[in-house]
């Protein structure tokens, strides 16, 4: 039961990173950076119990993986990573990390709380060997069970499946 938990969760994962990844990406040098915001309704109860996540309305899930580009298989990395948003009002709020592994597959996962419809301003910090990068993107969240428009189905594309 457990093992098929486990596979279905990094199913999972990877299809969710899959969807993302086209627009969410970043390069540093010889690092690749994933990353994704999703709402947290959209992760199923048993994968939020099994990784303490609250599967809440207004509530989102960053996932950030760095890999290394120069390495056969891009293998994943054990970074420090850090980070905070920024609302449109000049709110500030820290995010906090953990970090996950999973084999040879290692991501780091914040959970935040957000208000129904708001922009953000995320700055990610990745330090990788005593070397800073910092990733800045803008992303609208949406509650969900705010209507979505043409754009917020380009954000959340496993919305449609």
């Amino acid at each position: 039961m457990a093992l098929n938990m486990k596979y279905l969760l990094s199913v999972i994962l990877l299809l969710i990173s899959q969807l993302s990844y086209a627009d969410h990406s970043h390069q540093f040098e010889q690092l690749e950076v994933r990353y994704s915001v999703i709402p947290t309704t959209f992760i199923s109860d048993k994968i939020a119990a099994s990784y303490g996540i609250k599967r809440k309305q207004c509530y989102a899930l960053m996932k950030v993986s760095v890999f290394n580009t120069e390495q056969a298989g891009k293998p994943s990395l054990n970074t420090k990573i850090n980070g905070k948003m920024f609302s449109g009002l000049g709110e500030k709020k820290r995010l906090r990390f953990r970090r996950i592994q999973e084999g040879y597959k290692i991501y780091y996962l914040a959970q935040f709380k957000h208000p129904p419809q708001a922009e953000f301003k995320f700055v990610v910090n990745i330090h990788h060997q005593n070397k800073p990068h910092q990733l800045k993107f803008d992303q609208t969240l949406f509650s969900d069970n705010e209507p979505f428009s043409a754009s917020a189905l380009l954000l959340y594309p496993q919305r449609l499946s």
